[in-house]
Parts: structure tokens; sequence; C-alpha cells
């Protein structure tokens, strides 16, 4: 077996924290080679997108449209798989990887070019201080890095109460146009904006990593198509491929896609890596000066087990849990389900109040989409609205649907044993007392209904198992003086010296707000450093 020497520094992924990990080294002059598996849309869905990004809306093929739209489906309980133009890419799991059983709980890893930036919901928020107190860095430390993201990805965003804790760390914010649902709703919470804020919530419209309006040399804006939640053919929402694109222009960076990294191992002054060829599982060897692992929150703890052997132990990974809420609103937003509109997260929320919940809790507002129909249809009230059609739509003209994140200090975490060599079980459950939090949460709510000017359905509020919102981490955190399992300031897990997990695997906690802006910034401060 022939092992390549890079002789360089090896980012392994391209998600999120990969490229800003990148971006980091390159602008230290240091030379970069990307590992990544790599897998991309196919050939037949790349031509379907071509064909949809190409036309207006109106233009569309409709078999194309329905190749795009058929496999993601929804019930009461969401969507159990987020497909991306009508394919699981980003969540398939390719042969040489470790294999992953699921006891009680689910989460997706991603072996995708871009990582699971391929099908996220696009919300974009900093930390704020009070939730890392205890970390051992500060907002101070990662402000310089949200700075540097800002330069890579875009944000809609407007100036409002949000600004007091979640600055916008670029000065090239747009925003988009909110639904008439959204518009509705704004004008009533701003209309009890003193009285909200007594009780512990703070408002604003959602801050979302989309392309919101045409910048000097940057693509064209969203044109409120509606398909956000299929994937957007126009190329609207941020996906870390984008500024991987750019890397590739960049002198001293090298990206190999079509590998796989199973193990890390230290040898003097290099780093061994034990690789697996995606096409036909063939082992690869590489060496390199320096490792960044940025894999995501579930892989990189793998392969971290795998490398350090840890055949007897068991991993946690602490998750910010979600629920679902659905909710009527009191005014009716005739033409809702034929409103032209983005439709991804409309509004934001946060709760603070230590009688509810520990930490700050985010709350997020989803108006009309198209699959919103299908969930009605598959609930308890399904029979009645198929009988009577016409009440269907007048629910539609007032649904919408609240999605809470908790900090992992007040949610479940999962677990990872190692089965045997490369086979691991990932384990998790809903407590009482993550439940009872939630109660309490949707009771504040409820508690509030004249101020929202919405009220809450409590019988239907689903709640996820761990790892189902997706934003889980935290296996080996960061600490001051890190003990077995921990990890140093930079990343490096004990008994590294040369291998930084970049990720969220080394966050202490996982707060509410949406936290791959932070894991991006994460990745760059590292980065940046000069060990």
């Amino acid at each position: 077996m022939t092992e390549i020497d890079f002789g360089e520094y090896v980012v392994v992924g391209s998600g999120p924290a990969g490229v800003a990990c990148a971006r980091g080294l390159l602008a230290r002059g240091l030379p970069v080679t990307m590992l990544d598996a790599g897998l991309e849309l196919e050939p037949d869905k790349t031509d379907i997108v071509g064909r949809l990004g190409t036309v207006e809306p109106s233009l569309w093929p409709e078999d194309a449209l329905r190749a795009v739209k058929a496999p993601l489906q929804a019930d009461s309980s969401g969507v159990p798989l987020k497909f991306v133009f009508g394919s699981d890419f980003a969540s398939r799991v390719p042969p040489p990887a470790p294999r992953l059983d699921f006891d009680g709980t689910r989460a997706l890893r991603s072996y995708a070019r871009g990582g699971l930036s391929n099908a996220w919901g696009a919300t974009f928020l900093p930390f704020v201080q009070s939730d890392i107190a205890d970390w051992p860095i500060s907002i101070e430390d990662l402000a310089p890095h949200y700075s540097a993201v800002m330069r890579d990805v875009p944000l809609s965003a407007v100036a409002d109460d949000l600004d007091e804790h979640f600055p916008f760390y670029t000065d090239r914010a747009k925003a988009l146009r909110p639904s008439t649902q959204a518009l509705s709703l704004l004008e009533r919470l701003n209309a009890w904006r003193k009285q909200l804020r007594d009780k512990g919530f703070i408002f604003g419209q959602a801050r979302l990593a989309v392309h919101a309006g045409e910048t000097a040399g940057e693509k064209p804006g969203c044109i409120y198509c509606g398909l956000c939640l299929y994937g957007c053919p126009y190329g609207c929402i941020y996906c870390s491929t984008e500024t991987l694109t750019a890397l590739k222009k960049e002198p001293g960076f090298t990206y190999r896609p079509g590998i796989l990294v199973r193990k890390v191992i230290e040898e003097g002054d290099a780093v061994r890596l034990e690789c697996r060829d995606i096409a036909g599982g063939s082992a690869a060897l590489f060496r390199a000066k320096r490792v960044f692992l940025a894999g995501g929150g579930i892989s990189t703890p793998l392969i971290l087990a795998e490398s350090l052997g840890l055949k007897n132990s068991t991993l946690t990974v602490r998750c910010s849990q979600s629920f679902l809420v659905p909710l009527l609103t009191w005014r009716s937003a005739k033409g809702a389900s034929r409103e032209a509109l983005n439709s991804l997260c409309q509004i934001f929320v946060t709760l603070q109040d230590p009688a509810v919940a520990r930490r700050l809790v985010q709350l997020q507002i989803y108006t009309y989409n198209d699959l919103m129909p299908s969930v009605l249809r598959a609930s308890i009230a399904g029979p009645l609205f198929r009988a009577f059609p016409f009440l269907e739509a007048a629910v539609l003209s007032r649904l919408v649907v609240m999605q809470g994140l908790l900090h992992s200090d007040d949610s479940d975490a999962m677990t990872i044993r190692m089965k045997d060599e490369g086979h691991y079980v990932l384990s998790g459950a809903v407590s009482d007392a993550t439940r009872r939090t939630i109660r309490r949460i949707v009771r504040k709510v409820l508690s509030s209904y004249r101020q929202f000017g919405f009220a809450a359905l409590p019988p239907l509020v689903k709640v996820s198992s761990p790892g189902q919102s997706y934003h889980s981490g935290g296996t080996f955190p960061m600490a001051k003086h890190p003990g077995p399992m921990e990890s140093d300031i930079w990343g490096r897990p004990t008994g590294f010296r040369l291998v930084h997990a970049v990720d969220s695997t080394v966050l202490p906690s996982i707060p509410a707000p949406t936290f791959t802006f932070t894991v991006m910034a994460n990745a760059h401060r590292i980065a940046s450093h000069g060990w």
C-alpha cells in the first residue's frame, strides 16, 4: 500500500467547519489539503436542478418539479428524513464508513460535499455570553472569527431587538421579505413589545444565511419561489460548497474527494491517516504535519474513538433538543397557500426565564409551506379535513408552526458505545425532566396568547428524541485543563498534539440559538492560532 506524504496541513470534511478552518489556515499562508468523502447529487438530479434554476418558476417543467418534491414526505411529527432535490445524498452513508446502529434515537451524519449544509434550514445566530459562561473561551475570543466567517456567508437580517444579544458581525446584511402571516404576527408582537419583554421574550425577524438581494459581485437574491424545503435551484441558500468553490481558486489549497478517513495516529512530528476509498473501499494511507477533523458531531467522535482505541468507553453526545408546536393565529391570512414566499423560518423569539428553563430558549416560527396540507391530513383531524375541504383551507390560512430548541443543559444527551471494531450503537431517549421543561415553555407561550396573537395546541406538541434537531456535539469538550475525553482550547483531544477537532465535537455545550455560525467561528479561531 502506497503512503502519500502531503507534508502539509490536512482538513477532513468540507462542511461549514471544514471550509472555515481551511480559510483560517490559508490566511496564515499554510498549504492545505482537504480530504473529503465528497458524495454529490446524482447526475440526473443535477440535470433537473439545472432545468429549474435557469427559468422562472412559471416556466418550471411539471415532471422536474414532481421529481424534486415527491420523495420529501411530512407527517404529524414533521419531516422524518430531509431530501435535497429529491435525493438523500446529504445523509447517505457509504459502505466504508463505520456502522452505526440506533437505539431510541436517530441522528444524521453526512459524507456529502458540503455536509449537512446541503440540507439545513439556514438559521444563523451567534451565541450569547451567558450561555457559554462556563466555556474556557468567551464571545470576545470568538468575535473576530464571527466577522471572518461573514466574509463568506450571506445574511438576511434586519435591525430589531435581537441586536441586543445577537450582533450581525457584517455590514452586508440584507432582508428577505416576510410572508403575509409573518408580517401580521410581527405587527402584533411589536404592538405588545414591552409586555413580552417583561415576560422574558425578545423577538425579531429570522436571521438566515440566504442571499436576500443582489449585491455587486454576488449571486442574485431570493425570488420567493417557495421551494426552500426541497432545495433552492437558484443557489440562494448558503451551502459550504460555495466557500469550497472559492477555496479551490486559492494557491496552496488542494481538494481530494472520494476519501473517507477512519483513523488518525500521531507518529513523531507527523500524523498518519488511515483511509478508505469511497468507490471501491480499498485502504489508503496519508501523512501530514497536522490534521483538523471537521466531519461533524457524530463522524468526528467515531474517528477519535477508533484512533484512541476506546473499546470499553461510552461517549456522551450533548444535544440541543427540539420540539414542534402547531399554532393557530387569530387573524386569517387568506391566500397564504398561493403567496410567493420563502418557506424558511420567518420569526425568532428568545425566552429567558429561569423558572421555565435554566438557559436561553430559542423559538422559531414557520408560516405556510406546501408540506402543511399533508401534515394536516395525517393528523387526528385528517378525516374531517378530507370530508370538508373548506375547513382545511380555513385552518391553513391561520396555521403556523413553532419549533423550540433547548440548551443542552435542559436537554437529554445521547451515548455512543463500541459494539465491535468499526461498529457502534447510538442511544438516547426523552426523559421526564425534558418533557416537563417543554411543558413549562408551552404554558408560558399559552399564558401570553393575547400578546402573540395565536393559540397553541398542546395535545399536538411533538418532542424530538435527542439528536433529531441535528444540533449535537460536545463529545470531547474544550477545557482549560483537559482531562480524559476532553480537549484543550485548540480542539486537541487528550492524547493528541497534532490532531485538532474543529467542529461541534469540542463545544463544551450546545446552546439553543442555532449553532452553525459558532461552529464555523470556532473552527476559524483554532486554525488561526499559532499552536
